[in-house]
């Protein structure tokens, strides 16, 4: 190899090297808090007939949509509790019994 291309020193330092890791677990916990909870209010405005709970259940739903990292798993459960919460809301505003709720 000719002299011209060889380089003596290397810019990079071995004692600054960082491991890469994917993410905290705190970050993850917390979306799992928020799709407990808005599941919690989905079911509980559902059996309670109060919307409040249905729009607190939605809410807390949407962020755990845009706090949590897109894997399938998750997907599945933040589907699940938007679907209970939607349907509670067209329940509570369209249903037959809509004047039950609150």
């Amino acid at each position: 190899m000719p002299a011209s291309l060889v380089r003596i020193d290397d810019p990079k330092k071995a004692s600054a090297e960082k491991k890469f890791s994917i993410g905290s677990a705190g970050a993850q916990s917390t979306t799992d808090l928020y799709q407990f909870v808005s599941l919690f209010f989905g079911l509980a405005g559902i059996f309670l007939k109060m919307r409040l709970f249905l729009w607190q259940g939605l809410f807390f739903c949407i962020v755990s949509f845009l706090t949590g990292k897109q894997v399938e798993g998750e997907t599945k459960q933040v589907f699940s509790s938007f679907s209970i919460t939607l349907v509670g809301l067209a329940m509570s505003y369209m249903g037959p019994q809509a004047a039950l709720f609150q």
